[in-house]
């Protein structure tokens, strides 16, 4: 589709930006032992949980097309997702020292009369109390774009909530078939406390742990998230050949089966690697998911 719009972002740490680099040039054997070499710990594995009433046209972006959809966190299901305590409170020569910083960065054409006079208004300013700048804040994180994947494609709560009670399918991709995307996937830190934002500290570190930080209760998740600041509700784009197998959910019915079975044929038609079928089952006596594998995959030769 033409219409599209992509994300152009890049990795908001140095750690993804580092292994973008070190990667570049690497064959997939040795990315794949680099990502799993101390002191890295990249899972091999990311899963994208899907809820069965999933469109076609949106299966075939993202199984063919390799183009899943970033979300703003005002979709999100936990409302206190991405939150923060913004803290603004610092000494007077510190907080001046901030702000002359600021308008020297946005007004640098200012005379040193205009300049002070500016400075001067903005040492009272509103927009530099708590209140405020919270509010600024949250505007600011509603601007960011994020893909969100587990590392565990067992987890019968993520089945429930994500796959429509069992009844979904789940996307397996493999981060070293894909690595300078992927290695951008954070891992989500837990926590009963929201993070401090304090800008007058200027660290943009303060900035990617809110984005990466989730209450206690969401710690089963084992989520990672691939964040693209200022690129909500556009598609961020995957190397197709990452996407390396499907789970259909114990409860799947024969028609979402059906539905993904011919978007997976029509992948092959395309030229791009099989995909291998896995049917998720109830265990017999535990409280856990068995996965099988349902066909053989078709290698190429030697």
């Amino acid at each position: 589709m033409t219409d599209k719009k992509y994300s152009l972002g890049r990795h908001p740490t140095s750690k993804g930006l580092v292994a973008e680099f070190a990667i570049k040039r690497m064959d997939y054997a040795t990315v794949k032992k680099y990502l799993r070499t101390p002191p890295n710990k990249y899972p091999r594995f990311l899963y994208r949980y899907i809820h069965p009433d999933i469109s076609i046209e949106r299966l075939e972006e993202q199984l063919i097309e390799g183009d899943f959809w970033l979300s703003s966190c005002q979709s999100f299901n936990d409302p206190f997702d991405m939150s923060a305590k913004a803290v603004m409170e610092t000494s007077v020569k510190n907080k001046r020292k901030r702000i002359e910083a600021l308008v020297k960065d946005q007004a640098p054409l200012l005379k040193r009369r205009e300049f002070e006079a500016t400075v001067t208004q903005l040492m009272t300013a509103p927009t530099f109390k708590s209140e405020r700048f919270s509010e600024i804040l949250r505007k600011n994180l509603d601007g960011v774009g994020v893909l969100c994947f587990s590392e565990d494609a067992r987890n019968l709560l993520m089945w429930s909530h994500y796959a429509q009670h069992h009844k979904g399918l789940v996307i397996q991709v493999e981060v070293a078939k894909d690595p300078q995307v992927l290695t951008g996937a954070f891992p989500v830190d837990y926590s009963l406390d929201y993070p401090v934002y304090d800008w007058f500290k200027g660290d943009d570190q303060q900035l990617t742990t809110i984005m990466l930080r989730k209450h206690d209760g969401w710690k089963y998740e084992k989520e990672h998230r691939i964040i693209r600041v200022g690129e909500p509700n556009m598609h961020l784009h995957i190397n197709p050949c990452a996407i390396t197998a499907v789970i259909m959910g114990c409860r799947s019915d024969k028609q979402l089966q059906s539905k993904v079975e011919g978007v997976l044929e029509k992948r092959k038609i395309q030229g791009f690697p099989d995909i291998i079928r896995y049917q998720a089952i109830k265990h017999l006596s535990q409280y856990k998911l068995r996965i099988l594998s349902t066909q053989k995959v078709e290698r190429p030769p030697a």
